[in-house]
């Protein structure tokens, strides 16, 4: 490759052809990403760079001005909403008064799907508090309370007998179950959810063949 070095009183030093070399491939970084200095700018990489998005720079969570989990999912980048499933959030106090908060806005519900196996879903405040008791994360917790939005939406699978994946001989196991047959459950329905390319299994629980409610949700 032939370098044009401009004209100059003096011998053309390696130094000067390595600049020019430098000036040639950085002349069109008009993002001034390969201009950028660290110690100057006291930051790692430029606001915008290759790994990560433009509006990181205006980010407030990336500021510290927000409390990262709990941030819905539509102001957030993906990077953000993975960081959001952090299974240490189930400790967290402000986790426990999220959940608290989506129980006590529950409200008695009673309504038709053709597509659930019962063709019935029920909703208590009870039964909402059993369901996202298993959220492990507020990714999982805010899809509790907003699954009831997409139960038409819902593609049964299958049906789960009670007591499937339980171990009978644990004593444990079996009062769990006998204290789900006292309240009239019968069984389980399995469905998929697909929302924005992501797929979830829903399980719901039935009660007394007739009626299903939420019961537990994960991503798969």
């Amino acid at each position: 490759t032939v370098v044009q070095v401009r004209k100059s009183k003096y011998p053309v030093t390696p130094h000067d052809e390595a600049m020019a070399l430098g000036e040639e491939a950085t002349g069109k970084d008009t993002k001034g990403i390969f201009h950028f200095n660290p110690g100057i700018e006291q930051k790692t990489v430029p606001d915008y760079n290759p790994y990560t998005i433009r509006r990181c720079r205006d980010c407030d969570i990336a500021k510290g001005h927000l409390e990262l989990a709990y941030v819905p999912d539509n102001e957030v980048c993906a990077a953000c909403r993975f960081l959001r499933t952090c299974s240490e959030q189930h400790r967290t106090e402000a986790f426990f008064d999220y959940k608290k908060e989506k129980i006590n806005e529950v409200e008695r519900i009673t309504e038709n799907y053709d597509n659930l196996d019962t063709g019935v879903l029920y909703q208590t405040k009870k039964s909402f508090k059993r369901a996202i008791g298993h959220a492990w994360n507020i990714v999982e917790a805010e899809m509790y309370a907003d699954i009831n939005s997409h139960i038409s939406e819902l593609q049964f699978i299958r049906i789960s007998p009670l007591g499937e994946g339980k171990d009978l001989n644990d004593p444990a196991d079996v009062a769990n179950l006998q204290k789900k047959r006292d309240r009239g459950v019968s069984h389980y329905n399995i469905y998929k959810l697909t929302i924005a390319g992501e797929i979830w299994e829903v399980k719901t629980e039935v009660y007394r063949g007739r009626a299903e409610a939420i019961y537990h949700l994960k991503m798969k």
